[in-house]
């Protein structure tokens, strides 16, 4: 007698499995894993050469730097002594333009907000994968890139110092602050040589506004399809101002740490990508864009009278006969019971 090998054993829906199987040719496409593999091959040819690269040029680069180092900090202590209000000044002018900006990026950015919620979540992580690309390949690319920084914090070492014997001095408050300072603090090296206090970034000098997100959409928005698997995403936590000068990508490095920076780079890219592939897929499943809600509603308009007939149909589409019927039906037991106590009692 044949034994059923499948009693007792409970098999997922054809419906379920071509959603699973759609799910993971979706995800797959989105990471785009063939063109990472072929990215990776490559970088693992040039890494050696781009680690002797570095260890070769690192001291003159680290040279270059303090040398720039002591510049920066003698312009910063005389710009101190020139304007004992400077931080007065940046206040009331800096602070008070760069605003007018800041709000406009704001203006702009809360008009994009107005998303679905695995739509911004794709977004995001669309930003997060293409900074975590670009660092990638910054860090393959270091000692260029330094020594193109450099040369840039070069030159704006020399127009500032210039401007100290200008009528125009007053001008160096900003480039100084707002983009020496900050340039020339990425990509500084491991050491106690930098003794400008993070308390003079530009974000806590003038601390940008946080966008106002009070406009809450989601209780409007439907939960996560089932069979999707995606849980609702939650929203970003606003940027905090730096407790430390934030580093570059890249920054010098020691040479020993090199290579191995070069490796969690490139982590971080495969991490990101496999996070957009997830949430590409997510939105796909889960499509909120303005133009899908849109459409759903434009479609649930078209059959709102059928939709309503239907429903009354099932509700109430009984005959006159049946209704009847229905009447004659005996009452439920409890009910009865408490008839007949109350008219022993009468």
């Amino acid at each position: 007698m044949p034994t059923d090998k499948t009693a007792g054993r409970a098999c997922p829906t054809i419906e379920s499995q071509l959603d699973d199987v759609v799910n993971r040719i979706v995800n797959y496409e989105a990471q785009k894993l063939p063109e990472l593999r072929t990215e990776l091959e490559q970088v693992n040819k040039k890494k050696l050469d781009a680690d002797k690269e570095y260890t070769a040029r690192y001291e003159e680069l680290k040279k270059k730097w303090c040398e720039q180092n002591e510049l920066v900090l003698a312009i910063w202590r005389g710009l101190k002594c020139s304007y004992p209000r400077w931080e007065e000044y940046i206040k009331s002018c800096v602070c008070a333009e760069l605003s007018k900006v800041r709000k406009e990026d704001l203006r702009i950015a809360c008009r994009e907000e107005i998303k679905g919620r695995f739509e911004a979540a794709r977004d995001r992580a669309k930003a997060r994968h293409d900074l975590a690309k670009e660092a990638a390949a910054a860090w393959t690319g270091a000692v260029k890139a330094i020594s193109d920084q450099l040369n840039a914090n070069g030159k704006l070492i020399d127009e500032i110092s210039k401007l100290a014997a200008t009528e125009d001095r007053h001008a160096a408050i900003y480039r100084f602050w707002f983009k020496l300072l900050v340039a020339h603090a990425r990509i500084r090296p491991e050491t106690k040589c930098f003794e400008i206090p993070p308390t003079e970034h530009p974000d806590n000098l003038c601390p940008p506004e946080k966008l106002d997100s009070s406009r809450d959409c989601d209780k409007y928005e439907p939960p996560p399809k089932a069979s999707s698997g995606c849980a609702v995403p939650t929203p970003p936590e606003p940027p905090q101002p730096p407790a430390d000068w934030p580093l570059a990508d890249p920054w010098l490095i020691d040479p020993k740490k090199y290579a191995a920076r070069i490796d969690c780079a490139y982590d971080d890219y495969l991490k990101a990508k496999e996070a957009l592939g997830a949430a590409q897929r997510c939105f796909i499943e889960n499509t909120d864009d303005l133009k899908a809600v849109k459409a759903n509603r434009d479609s649930l308009w078209a059959n709102l009278q059928s939709a309503i007939e239907k429903c009354l149909k099932d509700s109430s589409g009984k005959g006159c006969c049946e209704k009847e019927d229905e009447a004659k039906q005996p009452q439920d037991t409890d009910c009865a019971d408490t008839d007949a106590n109350q008219t022993k009692g009468a």
